[in-house]
């Protein structure tokens, strides 16, 4: 069952486009229960760094990333209690936006060392965040 909402779920802005509402699936509620449980753990939530050489076109790739959330509505879903029970709620529109870090300007040692930074402190988010 499928219900149209004419505003968005806890927020009090115009909405521009309807925002979709269904019950969640058996999975998903298994997943919100878990996270009634435990709020806020980021134990599906995988960080991670891609590193790329040769030149790339930053403006192009969130372009891209948006095209494929735009596309599908699992990527643009997030979930709410809705008294006291689950639904899935998807947004009409999300923006993505990438966290970039330029080392083209780095000595070799030094963007090995500034990756090696970064990718400590998303596993100390990590371990600090999945339970």
């Amino acid at each position: 069952m499928m219900t149209s909402v004419s505003s968005k779920i806890n927020s009090s802005e115009a909405p521009t486009e309807d925002v979709f509402m269904f019950p969640a699936s058996f999975g998903q509620r298994r997943l919100w229960f878990l996270d009634q449980l435990y709020p806020n753990s980021a134990a599906y939530n995988l960080p991670g760094i891609l590193r790329i050489k040769g030149p790339l076109n930053v403006e192009a790739l969130e372009r891209s990333l948006q095209e494929i959330v735009r596309r599908h509505e699992s990527l643009r879903t997030r979930f709410a209690d809705v008294n006291g029970e689950p639904h899935q709620i998807i947004e009409p529109e999300t923006t993505i936006q990438l966290a970039v870090i330029d080392l083209t300007s780095s000595h070799r040692a030094s963007a090995t060392s500034r990756m090696r930074v970064v990718w400590n402190s998303s596993e100390r988010w990590r371990q600090e965040h999945v339970r």
